[in-house]
């Protein structure tokens, strides 16, 4: 049994794992962690959780949906940004000094670390996989990423 995500949960989904794992140099040359299909590796990874941690999860991902909004300049939400705003918006709440934002972020990743992994591993024998540019998880904890063809 999975969990279910919103369109609005799934689009942050997507934009984070697309501004930890970008395309690879340009991006015609691979696919980044956006245009992998994480969200059913995902809902099955929160079905997991106990229901607090889950529901804990899934505010921190609307409050990450809204930060943007709240600063001055800020008219997108997160999921909106261009990719290198979002990355900056990511490191900035890894290094929040208040507790449930660094540890969602923390969190977050490590759900999407193995949920990439999972679907790259089982995505191996399907050509696109070949195309895709994402290796799978790096020591340094992203994925990596390798010209098509390498």
């Amino acid at each position: 049994m999975s969990a279910r995500l919103t369109p609005a949960q799934g689009r942050v989904l997507y934009a984070l794992a697309d501004a930890w794992w970008p395309p690879p140099g340009d991006a015609a040359a691979g696919r980044g962690g956006g245009d992998v299909d994480v969200a059913p590796a995902v809902a099955d990874a929160l079905a997991r959780l106990a229901p607090g941690e889950r529901r804990a999860l899934l505010r921190w991902l609307a409050l990450v949906e809204w930060l943007p909004r709240a600063t001055p300049a800020g008219r997108h939400g997160f999921a909106w940004l261009p990719r290198d705003a979002r990355a900056r918006w990511l490191a900035a709440l890894a290094r929040s000094p208040l507790p449930p934002l660094r540890r969602g972020a923390e969190a977050w990743r490590r759900i999407l670390d193995e949920a990439c992994a999972g679907r790259l591993a089982a995505a191996a024998h399907e050509p696109a996989a070949a195309r895709c540019g994402v290796d799978g998880p790096s020591a340094a904890g992203g994925v990596q990423s390798s010209p098509p063809g390498a």
